[in-house]
């Protein structure tokens, strides 16, 4: 994901290195939030559940982060960056705490899913919009790191969450995840001025800016929601995806960190994509990756391999997610993002609320990953379809300065 405050420039010129410090202290510790494939199959024994039931936690999550990022809009204005910081600290820490002395799906899925999952937005929007306001000189560097800061959250969490299962429980792995989060969340609150407002988007510079077609928008909305739907399967699933390969139980534990990882650096080289190859080829070369990816985990039969191609999917998948609001920006202008990548956004929840649900609800009808991931392969096919069969959608591109951009 990226923020819908990718232009905006701190009127003060002087770096802010405990504010930029905050800002990644609170991704890091949020990130956390996509390691829940390494509590999975625990959780799916605890309940006594099917994987599906379980797994929709994570869709919720991902279907509330993406009202907590709308939310935000109203939230950040109101509230000071600190108060923000700790109220989702709190917040969040309470949900997860909630689902650790809980014992049902339901608790599962409003602690996790709507508490953790719905601060996560709001903080996701502050910690971006801090970053950028840390270095008002190179707000693109700072987005991308703290974008990539966030995906390290979840492989170290991913692995810190494997260690403590072998001799703990899934319970006093959530409270540590509590306890971790509300301490992050205070020492970032520190980092912000007590003062200081988060002030979203140009409102007289969106109004005066020409409406974007509903086409357009539709376009760029289903080619996201293609895309990253398997990216995010790939990701909730990850740790029963190897496991469920013989010989896997042991190799599966890495499965979220290596996807992690490629989710990193995938979201570091996502910015360089489009500069270098115009904005139709920026897209068309992690949904390229992600079609492949997703293939071969589809049809692996050595751990191993599932790995290695869990890793280039996370990849993939990050580089998707960093180019799209990048591709949206340069393609309507910066007047217009904050509307255009707000409603496009919306593929990204949508995505994340179908692909790990669907990815466990086929795994339940046939006792495997293989059908689930070679929709999702299809899926991220068909996206890269779309960007060659109708080019005309990256026509008349404008760069962040209003001239005229690569395609």
């Amino acid at each position: 994901m990226a923020s819908t405050t990718l232009g905006m420039q701190d009127p003060q010129p002087l770096a802010k290195p405990f504010v930029l410090v905050g800002a990644l202290l609170l991704s890091f510790v949020f990130g956390s939030l996509h390691a829940f494939s390494a509590l999975m199959l625990p959780l799916q024994v605890q309940y006594q559940s099917d994987r599906a039931s379980v797994s929709f936690a994570y869709a919720l999550a991902i279907l509330c982060l993406t009202g907590g990022v709308f939310a935000s809009r109203w939230i950040l204005p109101v509230l000071s960056a600190r108060a923000t910081a700790l109220l989702c600290g709190l917040l969040g820490a309470v949900g997860l705490i909630g689902v650790a002395r809980g014992n049902s799906l339901a608790v599962l899925w409003l602690g996790y899913g709507v508490a953790f999952g719905g601060v996560n937005g709001v903080a996701y929007s502050l910690f971006l919009d801090r970053a950028a306001a840390a270095l008002p000189a190179r707000p693109g560097f700072a987005i991308g790191l703290v974008t990539a800061v966030y995906g390290a959250g979840a492989a170290v969490c991913a692995q810190w969450e494997a260690w403590m299962l072998q001799g703990g429980s899934p319970e006093q792995v959530l409270q540590w995840l509590a306890v971790a989060l509300f301490a992050a969340s205070a020492l970032a609150a520190g980092g912000f001025g007590s003062e200081e407002r988060v002030a979203l988007g140009h409102p007289a510079a969106e109004l005066a800016a020409p409406a974007v077609p509903g086409m357009d928008m539709g376009f760029f909305w289903l080619v996201y929601f293609l895309g990253a739907a398997g990216g995010l399967m790939a990701i909730a699933h990850a740790v029963p995806i190897v496991g469920a390969l013989a010989d896997g139980a042991d190799w599966g534990p890495l499965a979220p960190t290596l996807n992690a990882v490629g989710n990193v650096l995938g979201s570091l080289l996502g910015g360089l994509l489009v500069y270098r190859l115009g904005l139709r080829r920026a897209l068309a070369v992690p949904l390229g990756v992600l079609t492949v990816s997703l293939y071969l985990v589809a049809s692996a039969v050595d751990p191993k391999v599932a790995l290695a191609s869990l890793c280039a999917c996370g990849m993939a998948y990050g580089a998707l997610i960093a180019v799209v609001p990048l591709v949206l920006r340069s393609r309507f202008g910066a007047a217009r993002f904050n509307k255009t990548f707000g409603a496009v956004f919306t593929a990204w929840g949508s995505a994340g609320l179908l692909g790990p649900f669907l990815g466990g609800l086929l795994f339940d009808q046939t006792g495997s990953y293989e059908l689930a991931l070679a929709l999702a392969a299809g899926s991220a096919a068909t996206a890269l379809a779309l960007l060659g069969g109708f080019p005309r959608f990256f026509r008349s591109a404008v760069s962040v300065t209003g001239s005229p951009g690569p395609v």
